[in-house]
Formats: structure tokens, sequence, C-alpha cells
């Protein structure tokens, strides 16, 4: 009898150690933007001619200490799906930078971002996502969209399909008003390795830069 304890007790430890030892994988996310909610004052009377919300399906490549979104599969389910393109970012949660890439015509840009940690007020509150056992936390948008975030800290910590969070395990769930991430499961297989490697042929340039840079593009784009 004691030696079938000690057997028991000895399986629930290796199980508990595996599962916090996932670190290589795809994290599978919904994003959905309520783009009513995006649009400026100006943009208002536009709203009977663009859809309320659009949607996309995300990618998160993550292994040993690197991460890298990318836009998943479409869904088959013969349903009119409304996308726009998803950012694409190379996140690194040792260093804790965020790197977002951006192509404009024929140019590549990059812009840098460092993990701010202390923006996130932690809840006392627990959640099931699938098999997931997730804690609950606060975040303010920096366009002043509160949103309710979900981890698991089976996961690796600070990441997120919005690039890097100071929370101790992985974003599984995102509730905001204008934008929110729904975790759909982790794929099987591993990480897609070449897909954590640098980017070549981008410039590095502040958000404001790019902000500019958009602009300037996407005007050039307007017919006259």
């Amino acid at each position: 009898m004691k030696h079938l304890v000690l057997t028991f007790m000895a399986t629930i430890i290796m199980v508990s150690a595996t599962a916090q030892k996932i670190t290589n994988g795809i994290a599978l996310y919904e994003q959905k933007i309520n783009v009513h909610k995006n649009l400026s004052e100006e943009q208002q009377s536009l709203k009977h001619l663009i859809p309320e919300f659009m949607t996309n399906n995300i990618e998160l490549h993550f292994n040993n200490g690197i991460a890298r979104t990318k836009e998943g599969e479409k869904d088959k389910s013969g349903s009119v799906q409304i996308s726009s393109s998803v950012q694409d970012m190379l996140i690194n949660y040792k260093t804790g930078i965020t790197k977002s890439y951006t192509t404009l015509g024929d140019e590549k840009f990059y812009t840098e971002d460092k993990l701010a940690e202390g923006a996130i007020k932690l809840i006392d509150k627990t959640k099931k996502i699938g098999q997931y056992t997730c804690k609950g936390a606060i975040i303010d948008s920096d366009k002043g969209d509160k949103m309710t975030i979900w981890y698991c800290k089976d996961l690796p910590k600070n990441l997120s399909p919005l690039g890097l969070l100071d929370v101790d395990g992985m974003v599984m769930q995102i509730d905001g008003e204008s934008i929110s991430y729904t975790f759909k499961g982790i794929k099987k297989g591993k990480a897609d390795l070449s897909l954590l490697k640098e980017p070549k042929g981008y410039r590095k340039v502040t958000s404001e830069q790019l902000a500019d840079l958009s602009e300037e593009y996407y005007e050039e784009m307007m017919p006259n």
C-alpha cells in the first residue's frame, strides 16, 4: 500500500513538472477588432459603410526565450471573415524587447518596445480556459481602453499576442472594448524556428516616425 501511495505521488510530481516545462510550441488565438470603436470623430459618419468587427486568426510561435506572431489559417467554416493585417512581432522575453515589423510599399521598418514593468494591476480572480487555470489582471491601453487579461503560469511568462506584458505566465485571453483575443489552444507540433530569426532589410524608426511615414504613404496611395 505504501509503495502504491509513493508511486501515485511520484506520478503527480512528474506530471506537474512536465506541465511547467512547455517552452516550445504554437499558441493559437482569434483576434477580434471593434472597428466602430476605433473610428475617429470625423469617421463616425462612415459607420454604416464599415463592418463593426474584423477578425483574424493568430499563431504565436515560441521557443526558448523567443516568440513571433504570424497570421493563422483562415476559417474554413464557410462564414464570411473580414480580416485586417496581423502585426508582425518578434518577441524576446529574456531581454524584454519586442520588435514590430511594418512594410510600406518597397520600404521596411521596425520599431522597438521594452517591457513596461508595473503597468498591470493583478486581481484576485481565476478562470479556467481550456485545460489551463489562469489568473487575472487589468491593463489600461494607450487608447484608454481598460482590458482584462488572463494568464497561465504553466507557459512562458510575459508572452501575449500583444507583445510582452508584465505577468508571470503566458496571456491566454484579453477582453477589451476595442480589441479582444481568445485562446484557441496549443497547435500540435513545434514552433517554426525559421520564424524566430531576426529578419533582414528593416530600418529602425520610432513609433512617432512610423506613424508619420504611414500617413505619408497612405496619402500618396489615395486617388487625387
